[in-house]
């Protein structure tokens, strides 16, 4: 668990902080028995990680920047049916992650102590419901490990019907992308190096296509080499849209069928090329 626990730390903070409180009130004893053990798997993978991960840790607590930054704002009635109950690759989440959170109150109330942990890092963060969604499968195992027979057929049914619905949308855009758009791996990176003089803004993932080049801001990754703005050109990922910014594949990244737009997708590794 150590391992485990320190693998979220460095790749996803706030699942980290979110899964660790509920297993930490109900595995206390577990924990406390075996913390020697635990501590040191948990140093062991912090010190590889820390030397291996491509982002600093510090990064995701300044707000400053974007490296897994939350943009914390009061709570809107229109914000949580979009995020929670809308939401195309899981609707009505929400309902179910409700669901059976108030079961395992039931059996377990002290539970209720982390309340202000999946507010804060669930609805008050904006876009992030995904948060929520990754510990909804341990939540749903501790479930059914405290409920009775009768219970867990019904959690059982409840819980095929809501990933089979909610994650159909969800492959069916990953296929579709796979279909559409291929791989631009090779194209991206082939376009960096011949143009990394006139580039300021790279793509989030050149890290990967193009490890050589050199960054000044690591979070919104800006080229080194750019000095007092005299550049030509910004890219994006693919991820959504962007007016006036045509994609280096020439696709247009919307998803259709039969002229019926479905989502815009994120189009393996193409770009979006906007000169200044």
């Amino acid at each position: 668990m150590g391992f485990f626990g320190s693998l979220l730390l460095f790749s996803q903070p706030t699942v980290f902080f979110l899964f660790g409180s509920i297993f930490f009130l109900l595995n206390y004893f577990f924990l406390l028995k075996n913390f020697l053990k635990q501590l040191l798997g948990f140093s062991i993978f912090f010190i590889l990680a820390y030397n291996i991960y491509p982002y600093n840790i510090l990064d995701y607590f300044n707000f400053t920047n974007d490296a897994g930054v939350y943009e914390y704002k009061w709570f809107t009635l229109s914000q949580f049916f979009f995020n929670y109950i809308y939401t195309k690759f899981f609707p009505f989440f929400f309902l179910y992650f409700f669901i059976l959170f108030i079961f395992l109150l039931k059996k377990k109330i002290i539970l209720i102590t982390t309340l202000p942990v999946i507010i804060i890092f669930g609805p008050l963060s904006g876009m992030h419901e995904y948060n929520l969604m990754a510990i909804t499968p341990y939540i749903a195992f501790c479930v059914l490990n405290l409920c009775k027979l009768s219970e867990k057929t019904i959690f059982v049914y409840m819980t095929i019907f809501i990933f089979v619905f909610g994650y159909l949308s969800f492959f069916l855009r990953n296929l579709l992308t796979i279909y559409k758009f291929g791989n631009n791996y090779s194209i991206t990176s082939d376009y960096i190096k011949k143009n990394i003089e006139n580039i300021n803004i790279l793509p989030s993932f050149v890290k990967f296509t193009n490890p050589e080049v050199h960054l000044k801001i690591n979070s919104t990754p800006t080229n080194l080499k750019i000095i007092n703005n005299k550049y030509k050109i910004n890219l994006f990922e693919v991820n959504g849209t962007r007016k006036n910014c045509p994609t280096l594949s020439t696709l247009n990244p919307s998803l259709t069928i039969l002229d019926y737009k479905l989502f815009n997708s994120n189009s393996s590794y193409d770009v979006y090329i906007c000169e200044k």
